[in-house]
């Protein structure tokens, strides 16, 4: 059985068909944030993705910031998910997580930047929250009032 690894090949090349067809997003970024490649998932979420775009620009978060959560990762072997709202129209909220990949023969080091899109199940637990308070108010509203008719009833108007 060959290695992954015994081609000599860069490990995007390597990885490109296996990750191109998995549904969540995936992006490939260099240590300085660039994005080098995208899976058609991660295409789809973010309305397309020309070349030579940042992560950074793409997530509206502080290069900085992105930088450190890069680095935790990096030295992090817990593989903590950071939460990103990003700004926008829908907004979205987003779970990401690094995962450090060399890059073989170069000496060059990639990541890959898992995405997952919250937005869909806060919008389901808002609609659920809503819904049993609406239910609730309107539950409480008609038996309030059957309520007191009872205990009028049991009370000063026992003999009417």
């Amino acid at each position: 059985m060959t290695s992954l690894f015994s081609t000599g090949q860069n490990t995007m090349e390597s990885y490109n068909p296996l990750m191109e067809k998995l549904p969540s997003p995936l992006l490939s970024i260099n240590a300085d944030l660039d994005i080098i490649w995208a899976n058609q998932s991660a295409k789809k979420l973010f309305g397309g993705l020309p070349d030579g775009r940042r992560l950074d620009n793409l997530l509206a978060i502080d290069p900085k910031e992105l930088k450190r959560i890069q680095q935790e990762s990096r030295n992090d072997k817990s593989d903590q998910p950071h939460l990103i709202v990003k700004q926008g129209r829908p907004e979205r909220e987003l779970e990401i997580r690094f995962v450090h990949l060399p890059t073989l023969g170069t000496g060059d080091e990639n990541s890959v930047v898992m995405i997952y899109d919250l937005t869909p199940h806060r919008h389901l637990d808002r609609t659920r929250s809503d819904f049993i308070a609406n239910a609730s108010h309107e539950l409480r509203t008609p038996l309030a009032s059957l309520v007191g008719f009872i205990e009028t009833l049991q009370g000063p108007a026992k003999d009417d």
